[in-house]
């Protein structure tokens, strides 16, 4: 009988690199045989998406009450989202349940129950603490998360700082919960190309400057944006992804010729622009607790591309880019922030590519593989 692993992932699943990751090694690894991660129904999306040959996609379609917004459309499409999920379940030989957010921890540990599989907790960053919730559901997510993450047969978290708490808030045991990084799949740096230059017109000369990744707030993209509109013109800034900051930074880029907006890539295809940029940018914003711990796979993406970062002066960005000698940090202040890349120059920056290039096989997702895979293996 086949060993079947759900992944509950109650969005509309576009670009998940990590979850991709995860499946992807499982699977390799001969955890489990086939993957299904439960997703929602998005306009234009299919609602069975085959990823490989083992991985599919499933976005239920749900019945329209004809209702726009409010409470009660909520709980509607939640009840389709479990019954539909549940019966899911009961039809097939589930072995593994993955929760990948205290949203969906309840419900995931519903189908463990039913179907006498083993449910593990793997949040993508500090739930409880993150970005936009207000007092009420904060309270609501601490309670829930402290019942079921006591059910959880293991808990994988993205950052040393972020399992410390997690230890400390709810005695957890140390055994059962791993550090697993967001590092990219590819681990070997490609080749630097003129990408960039090729789509946007540059000229090598000019020095790139790359945000990658979500266009949210937060991001310290009102900084980025304010900044840039001041510094050399040969500063350039380059913001590649999608979000609800969309039309902002399009605007930036049409008033000023040193901003450039270019839209979300596959996950397969950002190394390759990676490499083109000479230098990325985490600049989060502490405003929770999730940001301020927080491991952005960007952080890794420009490692891995070639090219130092600039990050936010928190403890795991900052510990990762002294230990590596990768970057700078700095924190986070548009002042400051414009100062620094005034500063920088195109010779320093490419001391430290060469740096990071000599250097940038100690960090790969071999090494989470089995960080991730040892405990999988032992239950």
């Amino acid at each position: 009988m086949k060993r079947l692993n759900i992944h509950i992932y109650p969005s509309q699943f576009k670009f998940e690199s990590r979850i991709l990751k995860i499946t992807e090694s499982l699977i390799t690894n001969n955890i489990v045989d086939e993957v299904v991660i439960l997703a929602l129904p998005g306009e234009s999306l299919p609602e069975w998406e085959t990823i490989d040959e083992k991985r599919k996609v499933w976005r239920p379609a749900f019945i329209s009450f004809g209702l726009q917004k409010g409470i009660l459309l909520k709980l509607l499409f939640l009840a389709q989202y479990i019954l539909k999920a549940t019966f899911f379940a009961l039809r097939h030989p589930v072995k593994i349940v993955n929760s990948h957010s205290v949203n969906d921890l309840p419900l995931s540990y519903l189908l463990s129950l039913v179907t006498g599989a083993k449910l593990i907790y793997d949040p993508h960053e500090l739930e409880t603490e993150k970005k936009g919730l207000k007092r009420s559901s904060q309270k609501v997510y601490r309670v829930v998360e402290r019942i079921f993450i006591h059910k959880a047969h293991h808990i994988f978290v993205v950052s040393d700082n972020i399992k410390t708490w997690y230890i400390q808030r709810y005695a957890l045991d140390e055994k059962r919960i791993s550090v697993v990084k967001n590092i990219p799949k590819s681990f070997k740096a490609p080749q630097a190309n003129n990408k960039f230059e090729k789509l946007l017109g540059l000229n090598n000369t000019d020095i790139k400057f790359l945000y990658q990744g979500g266009l949210f707030t937060g991001r310290g993209l009102p900084i980025l944006l304010e900044a840039f509109s001041k510094v050399d013109q040969d500063k350039h800034l380059i913001i590649m992804g999608y979000g609800e900051l969309e039309r902002i930074v399009e605007d930036y880029s049409k008033k000023f010729s040193n901003i450039h907006y270019v839209p979300a890539v596959p996950p397969s295809e950002v190394l390759s622009y990676s490499c083109s940029a000479d230098v990325g940018i985490a600049l989060i914003e502490n405003i929770c607790l999730s940001y301020y711990y927080c491991m952005p796979n960007k952080l890794y993406e420009y490692y891995l591309a070639g090219i130092p970062s600039i990050v936010s002066n928190f403890p795991d960005m900052s510990e990762f880019v002294q230990a590596a000698q990768c970057g700078w940090t700095v924190n986070v202040d548009a002042n400051e922030f414009k100062n620094l890349i005034n500063n920088i120059s195109k010779e320093e920056i490419d001391k430290v590519k060469l740096f990071i290039r000599q250097s940038n096989n100690k960090l790969s997702w071999i090494t989470e593989e089995s960080k991730l895979i040892t405990p999988y293996s032992s239950i």
